[in-house]
């Protein structure tokens, strides 16, 4: 019975294959729809999509995570990747927490957050939360255009965004490494 509802969802020509032109990776907070990323409801084959707790590119700083891997060494049809980051993240918060209560979170959840608390914390402590949470696209940004350039010949642009929950505003922070927007 689903596998009927999905076929009529799905067009014919994705029954076997996909080539979207953008991979999005963002948190799996639930409040965050994909659709805000790229102004516009998600068609099925358009994004390739990787979703988790703080939409990290990486969990070690040197290899990507499974899904972004597959974004860049699986589809040849990427042509941009979005790292989207938000307001009130969750993850961003606990990875920020004094040690004591960072200790306290289930420990798959300290695994998954521990390079973003090294290079969060401070920036918290001193600058805030939300320069926290733009910190954390930036680094994503920073490492899939350092990968790319490493390891892929393609042109891929990669562009780092923040949704702000308050204001509904989306905005871009990030293209290619520059985080000075404005001139470009």
């Amino acid at each position: 019975m689903i596998k009927n509802y999905v076929r009529r969802l799905l067009p014919s020509e994705l029954h076997y294959s996909q080539s979207p032109q953008i991979g999005l990776i963002i948190c799996s907070d639930s409040r965050v729809s994909p659709g805000v990323y790229i102004g516009k409801p998600v068609e099925p084959g358009e994004v390739f999509i990787s979703r988790n707790i703080g939409n990290q590119a990486t969990y070690d700083g040197k290899n990507p995570t499974p899904e972004v891997s597959c974004m860049i060494h699986e589809l040849d049809s990427i042509r941009r990747i979005i790292i989207g980051g938000h307001s009130d993240c969750d993850a961003v918060e606990a990875a920020t927490l004094p040690e004591r209560e960072f200790e306290e979170l289930h420990y798959s959840i300290r695994q998954g957050l521990s390079l973003m608390r090294k290079r969060l914390y401070d920036v918290a402590q001193i600058e805030g939360l939300r320069k926290a949470e733009e910190e954390n696209v930036h680094n994503q940004v920073e490492f899939i255009v350092g990968y790319l350039k490493e390891y892929d010949s393609r042109k891929v642009d990669v562009m780092g965004m923040y949704y702000d929950f308050s204001t509904g505003e989306v905005s871009v922070i990030n293209i290619n490494g520059n985080r000075n927007i404005k001139s470009l």
